[in-house]
């Protein structure tokens, strides 16, 4: 069997997450919303107390500038808003509103229902081997990234 390249590996990662964005923005376009802004809405359902941007944009491993786009767009949709923390205006959580808790429940079920089709196309023996690949993969990568860091 042939080796694959890391490039090719790469590729194909990159490939899987196109589509699975493509098929989720298709769905998520009633609300107004792309697969870009799942996982502020996921986030942000999952902790009542919200975050801040700093937080936000750590959890989600992107910069403060595509992060706070990402806000704005939500906010003019009114799917979350900033909770001062003080008198100071620049120090705030983003919160979900109740429109956002609403669609963000929503997007769940869409998400759920999605994992079962795709888990529907797949043998037992085969989600095994992508649920083993995935945690080695996910070790490697986290290791790396902390040897990284140390340099």
């Amino acid at each position: 069997m042939e080796q694959l390249q890391y490039e090719t590996f790469l590729i194909y990662l990159r490939q899987c997450q196109n589509k699975i964005q493509k098929n989720f923005n298709e769905e998520l376009k009633k609300y107004h919303i792309s697969s870009t802004h799942l996982g502020i809405l996921t986030l942000l359902n999952a902790h009542q107390d919200g975050y801040s941007m700093t937080e936000l944009s750590k959890l989600m491993k992107v910069d403060n500038a595509l992060m706070t786009r990402n806000i704005q767009e939500l906010e003019k949709i009114e799917y979350i808003y900033r909770d001062r923390m003080t008198n100071n205006d620049r120090k705030y959580h983003i919160c979900l509103t109740k429109k956002g808790r609403e669609v963000a429940s929503e997007v769940r079920k869409i998400i759920l229902r999605k994992q079962e089709e795709f888990k529907k196309s797949l043998t037992n023996e085969e989600l095994l081997t992508i649920d083993k690949a995935m945690s080695i993969l996910t070790e490697k990568f986290i290791n790396k990234m902390k040897e990284e860091e140390k340099c």
